[in-house]
């Protein structure tokens, strides 16, 4: 499933866990691992002393050393590269000319100000790539990587299928087991035809989940709730122990800003535990 992993690094603090999950995962699926550094235009331009570009290139060289040097000793194969440009369009520029089936990056954690997230590299890239992206917050414990209880939120729509089967899988190649999550936000049920409609639809949601868990061995648990589904989700994986999300992003064609402020984003942004984003992919079928 993920024959090419991507992460993408400036060599700052507190992204040791993110680096974690990616290597893992990588060790799991024996695929091969890319690191990849960006030295943005705006400090190559900047005001500074004359061997400024020959240090951010050091400093560069530096955080692909800080990722490649544990993936050679946990037996995988590495390529590493720089380049110079915008972060997330050289990482997406990357992605698509490398095959990348997996990125992996770290996020800040709950901020005061919503802009300091929506701003990010972190979210700029999840805007806008066609593959799945694993966030993990910066700063967040050391722990050994492991999904042992995995959260498929969905919502039964198009976005769902990618997402059921990236859980499905992390769930077979980690031997662990799955939870199905469906939230009937109260907004949309507000009359007794709407809320058996989207009650059957949820019902529908989980047992294709549960359908498909079972006839691949992996142990399975439904649930239906109703609130504000971004705040549900996180309040169901606390409560479960669940250590990792994954969940469907749709995107309206090649407009990316649809992905702020929808239920993917909010999650990704508070969510303590890691968060697998997956595109719709019926967008670039159609597209």
């Amino acid at each position: 499933m993920y024959s090419n992993v991507l992460i993408p690094t400036d060599g700052s603090g507190g992204t040791h866990q993110a680096v974690q999950h990616g290597l893992t995962i990588a060790q799991h699926f024996e695929s091969t691992v890319h690191v990849l550094a960006v030295i943005e235009l705006a400090q190559v331009y900047a005001d500074g002393p004359p061997d400024l570009h020959a240090k951010l290139e050091e400093r560069a060289t530096d955080a692909l050393e800080a990722v490649a040097k544990p993936a050679h000793d946990m037996g995988l194969r590495v390529r590493r590269q720089t380049r110079t440009g915008a972060p997330e369009t050289e990482i997406i520029r990357y992605a698509t000319e490398n095959g990348i089936d997996l990125i992996v990056m770290g996020k800040h954690g709950r901020s005061r100000f919503h802009e300091f997230f929506v701003g990010s590299t972190t979210s700029r890239v999840l805007r806008k790539a066609s593959v799945p992206v694993l966030t993990a917050r910066i700063g967040e414990p050391e722990r050994r990587t492991s999904f042992e209880n995995i959260l498929i939120a969905t919502g039964g729509g198009p976005e769902a299928e990618g997402a059921i089967e990236h859980g499905l899988g992390l769930a077979d190649a980690f031997g662990g087991s799955i939870h199905a999550l469906y939230v009937l936000d109260p907004r949309v049920v507000q009359t007794d035809a709407l809320r058996g409609y989207f009650e059957e639809e949820g019902n529908r949601a989980i047992e294709a989940v549960s359908t498909r868990a079972t006839r691949n061995g992996i142990q399975v648990h439904g649930e239906m709730r109703e609130g504000n589904p971004p705040e549900r989700i996180i309040e169901y994986a606390t409560q479960n122990g669940c250590d990792l999300i994954v969940l469907g992003a749709r995107r309206r064609g090649d407009d990316s800003r649809g992905f702020v402020g929808s239920v993917a984003e909010r999650v990704v942004r508070a969510a303590q535990v890691p968060v697998l984003t997956v595109r719709d992919r019926s967008v670039e079928e159609t597209a």
